[in-house]
């Protein structure tokens, strides 16, 4: 039976590939982002500091996800601003189906901003033989700048809101 010892090679290059795996994610270079809402000011196992805008005043540790989904802490909230609750949706319909498959708003911002390129008349009528109404869309509206509101950090809720928008403006 073979052992291992140090003139093993399977030994040294497991702990060559060792080494590296842990040094090596400690001295990667971070993925860094910025734009007119925030900007990334440092990186740290995992953890970025996002710097807000100094308009905003405002700074808070988020944790990134390979998803792209973002944590934050709930001191970016405004807490003077409640919460709306949910608005409503066409019956026997998820909300996640009213978002993706009525409306098709998308992911993160850019989702809404591309849809936002494709509304028109027949979109929007086609939103409504699938149960969509002009009450609907304008609680959905209302909705998403109140989450803006709350969290001026929320860029999707932002977008969110020039796509209502622009439905209700197509609207016939």
């Amino acid at each position: 039976m073979k052992t291992l010892s140090r003139h093993n090679p399977v030994l040294w290059l497991g702990l060559l590939l060792l080494a590296w795996l842990v040094l090596g994610a400690q001295v990667m270079e971070p993925k860094t982002a910025s734009g007119p809402f925030y900007a990334a000011s440092e990186h740290r196992l995992g953890v970025t500091r996002w710097e807000a805008a100094p308009r905003l005043a405002l700074s808070a540790w988020t944790t990134d996800f390979a998803s792209g989904d973002t944590v934050t802490p709930k001191g970016v909230t405004n807490p003077e601003v409640p919460k709306l609750g949910r608005p409503s949706i066409p019956e026997g319909m998820t909300q996640s189906q009213f978002g993706k498959d009525v409306v098709g708003w998308g992911a993160r911002p850019e989702g809404a901003l591309q849809r936002l390129e494709t509304i028109n008349v027949a979109e929007v009528a086609s939103m409504q033989k699938q149960g969509l109404t002009r009450s609907m869309a304008s609680e959905w509206k209302d909705f998403y700048a109140n989450e803006f509101s709350r969290n001026k950090n929320n860029i999707t809720a932002k977008n969110r809101v020039e796509l209502m928008q622009k439905i209700l403006d197509n609207w016939e």
